[in-house]
């Protein structure tokens, strides 16, 4: 009831004790995604703020910390996490990076040569 009375916006017990869970879980999830979006605004606005400030680097050469806006805050993954608790659904995976990548390659290349180098034969 207090999540009803302070959150979601009712003013009466009997409109809460009225409401089925499902529209409750509804309403909540639909609470956390306009909060991911205020949290979406306040990162834009420190994004801006870091671009003016916040460097790293030389003093002759100084870079942004964050390129874009998704690497300081990602409203979509938020979103997803958001979906993740109330549906269920799986949360996205991000993607691996390239250097990760080439060294399992690397890593799977090797068992791979040492298996055929024993089926042959040879000393690894």
């Amino acid at each position: 009831m207090l999540n009803c009375l302070a959150y979601l916006g009712f003013h009466s017990i009997e409109e809460i004790e009225a409401m089925p869970f499902s529209e409750y879980y509804l309403r909540l999830e639909a609470y956390y995604m306009q909060k991911s979006e205020q949290r979406q605004n306040l990162a834009l606005q420190a994004f801006f703020n870091q671009m003016v400030q916040a460097t790293t680097g030389s003093d002759k050469n100084p870079k942004p910390k964050y390129k874009n806006l998704d690497d300081m805050y990602n409203l979509d993954d938020e979103k997803a996490n958001i979906r993740h608790v109330f549906e269920g659904l799986p949360v996205k995976e991000k993607k691996a990076d390239i250097n990760e990548l080439t060294a399992n390659r690397w890593d799977e290349w090797k068992k791979i040569q040492k298996e055929r180098r024993k089926r042959n034969g040879r000393n690894v």
